[in-house]
């Protein structure tokens, strides 16, 4: 990890808070469902900088996202351990996940040969930024 970046990362695993009546299951945050937007739609576009091991049982996924202010850079990306999104919840009210995320480098900046995000705006805020990306059209990281 590089010291000084700001990193999101959410994990298959539902998270809930313990409470007098039971257990409040916290629903999954809108960082969540953007980064799974975004590398969903720019895998159809085969504009992923991607990283797989053994035998494809390790994959990482990544694109730089320009955010809506320019200049600032945020990189999504989702992790697939050996199917770990398996060993969360498989219920309607709490579905499987995967483990995806984002993360800016300290200057804010882009490396240079990384995929770029396509340019078609989503209209979901972050809590960094607006995110922009480029085309609609999924296939998934995550089971539909």
């Amino acid at each position: 990890m590089v010291v000084g970046a700001l990193v999101s990362i959410q994990t298959p695993f539902p998270r809930g808070e313990r409470r007098a009546d039971g257990i409040r299951i916290i629903p999954i945050l809108q960082q969540h469902v953007l980064a799974v937007d975004t590398i969903k739609r720019n895998r159809a576009a085969e504009n992923l900088d991607t990283i797989t091991a053994n035998r494809g049982k390790l994959r990482y996924e990544c694109v730089w996202c320009e955010g809506d202010a320019g200049g600032e850079w945020v990189c999504m990306f989702a992790l697939d351990i050996y199917d770990w999104r398996d060993l969360g919840s498989h219920t309607a009210a709490i579905p499987s996940r995967g483990c995806v995320g984002m993360y800016l480098l300290p200057d804010r900046s882009v490396p240079e040969a990384a995929a770029r995000d396509l340019k078609q705006s989503v209209l979901c805020q972050t809590t960094m930024s607006w995110i922009h990306s480029r085309r609609s059209g999924r296939r998934g990281f995550e089971r539909d």
